[in-house]
């Protein structure tokens, strides 16, 4: 089924990925245990970063609501299950980005992260 719905969050609209990764997110303590939860971590956060790769950590003028929308989620995800790397990334594009709802979205990913000892 993860593999399924995973497909969804390639999609060209954001509204179906901003679905996806909910019911995937809503389904995970039914598939997911501790045998496999780095599993699913690489998953997800595989997932969440081809989609915020694909649209940007910052809003693009004339861009769709449903891409601003899923941002912060994509961003969340991948705090939440992210690396070392992935909080270096994020902290490097807090300090360096003038925009400030992308700002706003990294400060709260920085605050976010699920690993204890990468949590600021």
């Amino acid at each position: 089924m993860l593999k399924a719905l995973g497909q969804f969050i390639d999609d060209a609209h954001p509204r179906v990925v901003s679905m996806a990764l909910g019911y995937i997110q809503s389904q995970k303590s039914v598939f997911i245990d501790e045998s496999n939860e780095d599993v699913w971590a690489k998953f997800i956060t595989a997932k969440a970063q081809s989609a915020l790769n694909k649209y940007g950590v910052t809003a693009k003028q004339g861009e769709k609501a449903a891409i601003s929308k899923l941002r912060p989620q994509l961003i969340s995800l991948l705090a939440f299950y992210g690396d070392e790397k992935q909080l270096t990334h994020f902290t490097q594009a807090f300090e360096t980005t003038p925009d400030p709802q992308a700002r706003t979205n990294l400060l709260m990913a920085l605050s976010y992260f699920g690993n204890k000892h990468l949590q600021l």
